[in-house]
């Protein structure tokens, strides 16, 4: 069912998301060792975590796995939206204990999202110049996106039988 018309993803800067994102971080594969020049440890490497977010807003991030080129999550995050977007920016970072440094990123258009289809894949992690961070270097994930129109539990409203707040009727 498309979703392309729908009054939730057209806007002059991105797509306006409203609704529901279903995101499931699973693994990334072949990332740069950060700690290889890192005087502390000798068999030391990068302890990589995600951090997901739509317009500047955070809305997940993974847990860390230390020591692993090749990391695996398999974390989903059901994450409710109301922003105006052009990306669904996933940030792969190595965790530090002077902060995070930054491995690479992988970009969702969100013109895709609005499709309504799932999104699945191994996507290529890309430094701050826009190239691969490192040969090879990919993040599996899916993503898919619900506009609220199109969620059950917004359809009906509150019904008849939910009485609300009463009106006071005196000061």
């Amino acid at each position: 069912m498309s979703m392309e018309g729908s009054s939730t993803c057209s806007s002059v800067r991105g797509e306006l998301l409203h609704g529901n994102l279903d995101i499931c971080v699973k693994e990334a594969k072949n990332l740069p060792n950060m700690d290889r020049f890192r005087m502390c440890k000798r068999n030391s490497t990068s302890d990589p975590f995600v951090t997901v977010s739509v317009a500047g807003a955070k809305i997940g991030t993974t847990f860390v796995i230390n020591n692993n080129e090749n990391p695996l999550w398999m974390q989903h995050f059901h994450v409710p939206v109301a922003h105006t977007a052009e990306e669904v920016k996933f940030v792969v970072k190595d965790s530090d204990q002077f902060g995070a440094k930054f491995i690479g990123d992988v970009g969702i258009p969100t013109k895709e999202l609005c499709s309504g289809n799932r999104i699945e894949g191994l996507f290529p992690i890309l430094n701050s110049n826009g190239k691969p961070c490192k040969k090879g270097s990919v993040l599996s994930l899916a993503i898919q996106y619900t506009p609220v129109e199109m969620m059950k539990i917004y359809q009906m409203g509150v019904g008849n039988e939910c009485e609300g707040v009463p009106l006071r009727t005196s000061l």
